[in-house]
């Protein structure tokens, strides 16, 4: 099972031959305090269309320009997060996040499942009083509970405990479709995208671009 947080670009693309913009979430999903950085993560590409990007931080495209890529495509990268309000900082935790964390999850599990293996994407969001970060899951994963946890988050934690007990007894029937040819996957939480198309989204954009 190869998982991830609710961070960074869902997007779905046009046939334009343009790289897909980035929007922010429904308004309508509920949301928790969170620092700047962790709301830049909560936000999803899509589609945004009649708004055009504003300029780019120099000192992020330069960070991205340093991965041998051109400017060129280092901006065309930042431009697609750089939407709906965000400030310099969260462009660059927005984009960060699916290239440390989502991008090489959805291309690990195509990977495995091209050489016949079984793998099941897992993306988890926030909870009523916690946001969705690297190691949210380690309370279910160990059996324990966090102190002074919201319902909410009880829920979460139980129904992590329970998808990794039923990939790991073979009770696969119970899960989400494993991946096969494209980046299917699962959700738990308060999610601001949808989960497959967050990773589809993350492929096309950084396609051709090795993350070390």
């Amino acid at each position: 099972m190869v998982d991830g947080h609710a961070d960074g670009p869902a997007a779905s693309g046009t046939a334009t031959g343009r790289r897909p913009a980035l929007n922010a979430p429904d308004a309508s999903r509920r949301s928790h305090p969170r620092s700047a950085r962790r709301r830049a993560f909560d936000r999803s590409p899509s589609t945004f269309a009649g708004v055009a990007p504003r300029p780019s931080s120099t000192a992020t495209v330069d960070e991205v320009a340093a991965w041998r890529l051109p400017r060129s495509r280092a901006r065309q990268i930042i431009d697609a997060y750089d939407q709906g309000g965000r400030t310099p900082a969260e462009v660059r935790a927005a984009l960060l996040a699916d290239y440390v964390y989502g991008l090489p999850a959805a291309r690990g599990a195509l990977a495995h499942a091209a050489a016949g293996g079984n793998a099941h994407l897992l993306v988890i969001g926030a909870a009523e009083g916690v946001p969705a970060v690297h190691g949210s899951e380690m309370y279910a994963l160990v059996g324990q509970e966090q102190p002074g946890r919201s319902a909410e988050q009880a829920e979460r934690d139980t129904r992590i405990r329970d998808i990794v007990l039923d990939f790991a007894t073979g009770e696969h029937n119970r899960l989400w479709p494993a991946v096969v040819d494209r980046p299917t996957s699962g959700s738990v939480g308060n999610m601001p995208f949808e989960a497959t198309a967050h990773y589809q989204a993350a492929l096309g954009l950084f396609e051709g671009i090795d993350r070390p």
